[in-house]
C-alpha cells in the first residue's frame, strides 16, 4: 500500500508545484524518485477553491513534511538525504490521526496568498496573561487597570469570554463576544435591551487600550458550542442531541450546535469572517483567538449520525449493528473534530493567528473527550489549552486531592512533547480557582504545578494565563461578592513575584520521564464509551483513585490512556482500567 502526499508551493497567485512523495507500508520514506520527477510539473489552477485530501506519512517524531517546511533535511530509507526545496515551500496538509492511520486533510484556497501560520506572538516571544472582563468603555479606567498589569510583568491580556454565551441572559457573569452578540447585532437583529451593543463597545474598548499599551492580546470569541435561542430556533435540526434524541445540555446551561451541522458551520464561518474584519484586522496586537470555552460531550445529532456512517462504511451510529468500539472511538472524538473544523477555517481566514480552545477535562474523568486526539488531529495554528487551577468547582465543594491536578497537567505536557503542539494552562487568582478563603500560598502552589511540570518534561508552552484580574464575581480586583478582601494584595504580589520564572520556564524544555507511567486501555475505554452512548462526563469510579493520587502528586508517575503517546515513553508501566 502507498500513500500519497500533495505539497503545495505558491509560485504566483494561480501557480503552484504539485509534488508526490510516495511511503511504503511502514511509513517510511523509500525513495526521492517520484518527488524528483513530480517536482518539475507546474500545475495553473484558476479556480478560488480546490480541495485537496491529502494523505501524510509519519516518520518517528514528526512528518517529513513538516522536517522539509522548517528547513531539515530528511534521510530517507534506502537512499541517500533528500535536502529541503531551494525555496520555502508551505504546507498545508498535516499528520492527523484517525482509526486508518496518520491523514492529512485540508481545504486549500488557491485564489489567496497563504502565509504559514504564527503560532507564538509576533515578536517571538512567550505570554503570560491577566484575564480581563470588560468593565465599561471608560478608557481610563481599563487604562489604569492594565498599566498595573503591564507593571507586574505580564506582557499580554486575555479580553474574556462571554460565560454564558447567550446575550439575551440578564447580563453574562464573564463578558465578551460571542456569536449570539453578532447575531443580534448583524444576523438577526432583536432587542436585546442594548446589551448586544454594550458588549461590543466594551470590547472594542478593551482592544483600543491594549493596542494603546502594547500588549499582546489573545481575544475570547465563543462559549463551548452554544449559538444562541435565535439562532437554535432557526436551525433545531442542527443541535447537539441526546441517545434518546433529546437536546444535550452541560451544566444546565443552553442548547449547543453540532459541529458536523452544515448550518452550523455556515453560520459559525459568516462569524469568524465578521471578527477578522472588525475585531482582528484592525488591532494587529489580537494574536490568539479563543474559539471555545468547556467545549465537552459528544453528539448523537442527524449531522453525526450522518458522519458516523460515512466513516464507517454506512454503520449507523444508534444501530445494533455499530461496533462498540467504534462507536466509542467516534463519541470520544467529537470535540477534537469541532476543534479541528474551527482551526482549519481560520487557517483560512488568517493564517497569522494562532487559535484555541479551553477545554474542560474533569481531573477524575480525564478520559472523556479525548486528549489525545485532541493533540493529533489539530492543525499547526492550534494550541492546546485547558482549565488548570487549584480548585475548579464551586466554592461550596469539597477541592479534590491535588494528585489529580498533578496528573491533568502531566498528561498536557506529555502530549504537548509527544506530538509537538504548543499549550497553554490556567493558573488561580480568582474566587472560583482558589475558593474564597483562597490565599497566596495556594495561588503559588498552583502557580508551581503548571509552571514546573511542562518544563520538566519538555512541553512546548505558548503562554500562562492568570484567572482573573477583574472578572465579576470572581475575579482577584472585582468588588463584586467572591473577591478577596484581605487577600487580594498577598496574592497579587505573589503572582507578581513568580512572573519572570514563568517566561524562564517556557524557553527552558526539559527532557525528564515519567517514574512510573499507569495505564488506561484505550479499547476498554471505547468499547464502554460505545456500550452506553456516552453522552457527557465520563465513569467516574473506573478504579480507585485513592491508590494513586498521593504517588500523582509526590512523583513523576502519571496516569494517561494507552494512546499513540504512552508508546514512546519508555518507564515502568501498569494497568489501572
Amino acid at each position: 500500500m502507498k500513500l500519497t502526499t500533495f505539497m503545495i508551493k505558491r509560485l504566483e497567485t494561480t501557480v503552484f508545484i504539485l509534488a508526490t512523495m510516495s511511503c511504503s507500508q511502514d511509513n517510511t520514506l523509500t525513495t526521492a524518485s517520484d518527488l524528483n520527477t513530480a517536482a518539475g510539473k507546474v500545475c495553473h489552477i484558476s479556480s478560488a477553491v480546490v480541495n485537496f485530501r491529502a494523505k501524510a506519512c509519519l516518520s518517528d517524531e514528526c512528518t517529513i513534511l513538516g522536517k522539509l517546511m522548517e528547513g531539515t533535511a530528511v534521510t530517507l530509507t534506502g537512499s541517500s538525504e533528500i535536502s529541503p526545496p531551494p525555496e520555502n515551500i508551505n504546507f498545508l496538509s498535516v499528520a492527523h490521526n484517525n482509526i486508518n492511520g496518520w491523514v492529512a486533510e485540508s481545504l486549500l484556497d488557491c485564489s489567496e496568498h497563504y502565509v504559514p501560520p504564527v503560532i507564538s506572538s509576533p515578536d517571538g516571544s512567550q505570554l503570560v496573561v491577566w484575564a480581563y472582563a470588560p468593565p465599561s468603555r471608560n478608557l481610563d479606567e481599563i487604562r489604569n487597570d492594565f498599566q498595573k498589569i503591564k507593571a507586574s510583568g505580564a506582557n499580554g491580556i486575555y479580553i474574556g469570554h462571554a460565560n454564558p454565551g447567550e446575550v439575551d441572559d440578564f447580563w453574562p457573569s464573564e463578558i465578551g463576544m460571542t456569536f449570539s452578540v453578532w447575531n443580534a447585532l448583524y444576523g438577526y437583529p432583536h432587542d436585546t435591551g442594548g446589551r448586544a451593543e454594550e458588549i461590543f463597545a466594551r470590547v472594542r474598548a478593551t482592544l483600543d487600550v491594549a493596542r494603546e499599551v502594547n500588549f499582546k492580546v489573545i481575544l475570547a470569541v465563543g462559549y463551548q458550542i452554544q449559538m444562541g435561542r435565535y439562532w437554535n430556533d432557526k436551525n433545531p435540526g442542527a443541535l447537539r442531541r441526546n441517545p434518546d434524541g433529546s437536546l444535550m445540555y452541560h451544566w444546565q446551561t443552553h442548547a449547543t450546535a453540532s459541529p458536523y451541522s452544515s448550518a452550523f458551520r455556515s453560520s459559525i464561518t459568516q462569524y469568524y469572517n465578521w471578527v477578522n474584519e472588525n475585531l482582528v484586522k484592525p488591532y494587529p496586537n489580537v494574536v490568539g483567538l479563543n474559539l471555545a470555552d468547556e467545549p465537552m460531550g459528544s453528539d448523537f445529532s442527524a449531522a453525526a449520525q450522518t458522519e458516523f456512517a460515512r466513516r464507517y462504511n454506512g454503520r449507523a451510529l444508534l444501530g445494533n449493528d455499530s461496533d462498540n468500539g467504534l462507536r466509542g472511538d467516534f463519541l470520544s472524538g467529537v470535540i477534537a473534530d469541532y476543534a479541528e473544523f474551527t482551526a482549519n477555517s481560520w487557517l483560512n481566514i488568517n493564517p497569522r493567528l494562532w487559535v484555541t480552545m479551553t477545554f474542560h477535562f474533569q481531573r477524575d474523568l480525564f478520559w472523556f473527550p479525548s486528549m489525545e486526539k485532541i493533540f493529533a488531529k489539530n492543525l499547526p495554528n492550534f494550541v492546546v489549552s485547558t482549565d488548570t487551577h487549584y480548585h475548579d468547582a464551586p466554592a461550596d465543594t469539597q477541592p479534590m486531592h491535588l494528585g489529580l491536578l498533578h496528573n491533568l497537567v502531566k498528561n498536557m505536557a506529555l502530549l504537548s512533547k509527544c506530538y509537538n503542539k504548543k499549550i497553554m494552562l490556567w493558573s488561580s487568582a480568582n474566587s472560583w480557582g482558589l475558593t474564597p478563603n483562597g490565599n497566596a500560598d495556594m495561588a503559588r502552589e498552583n502557580l508551581r504545578i503548571v509552571r514546573d511540570w511542562p518544563q520538566r518534561f519538555g512541553a512546548r508552552s505558548l503562554a500562562y494565563l492568570f484567572w482573573g484580574f477583574n472578572i465579576p464575581h470572581q475575579g482577584l480586583f472585582s468588588d463584586a461578592p467572591g473577591g478577596f478582601p484581605g487577600q487580594r494584595d498577598g496574592i497579587w504580589s505573589a503572582l507578581t513575584e513568580a512572573t519572570p520564572s514563568l517566561f524562564q520556564a517556557m524557553n527552558s524544555r526539559g527532557a525528564e520521564v515519567p517514574s512510573k507511567l499507569y495505564l488506561m486501555s484505550l479499547d476498554r475505554l471505547n468499547e464502554k464509551f460505545g456500550a452506553e452512548k456516552t453522552p457527557h462526563l465520563a465513569y467516574p469510579h473506573l478504579f480507585d483513585w485513592g491508590r494513586v493520587q498521593g504517588e500523582l502528586k509526590d512523583t513523576s508517575a502519571v496516569i494517561m490512556v494507552d494512546g499513540e503517546c504512552t508508546k514512546k515513553i519508555i518507564t515502568e508501566k501498569v494497568y489501572l482500567y
